[in-house]
């Protein structure tokens, strides 16, 4: 029973370090995007809204609440709401 016990732990070990190499492969991908401007995900902060782009980042429409993008080539950056 102990060596079945043994082999699932490490088993689980191999598992979780290939899963924070994978994750340590995306995350200068969602950095890049940040700093483009692109949204990343969240609660929108009060006075801002969703902009959809498209891949040469012309504006095609403001996104309502609930809304989501259709294309993955599209994105969504956040701009500054109407004054009042």
């Amino acid at each position: 029973m102990t060596s079945i016990t043994t082999i699932i732990k490490h088993l689980k070990r191999v598992m979780a370090g290939e899963y924070s190499r994978e994750l340590s492969e995306k995350m200068p991908r969602k950095r890049q995007q940040a700093q483009l401007g692109y949204r990343q995900g969240g609660t929108l902060i009060y006075g801002f809204r969703r902009l959809l782009v498209d891949a040469e980042q012309s504006a095609r429409q403001v996104l309502q609440r609930g809304e989501r993008k259709a294309l993955t080539t599209d994105k969504v950056m956040v701009i500054p709401g109407p004054p009042e």
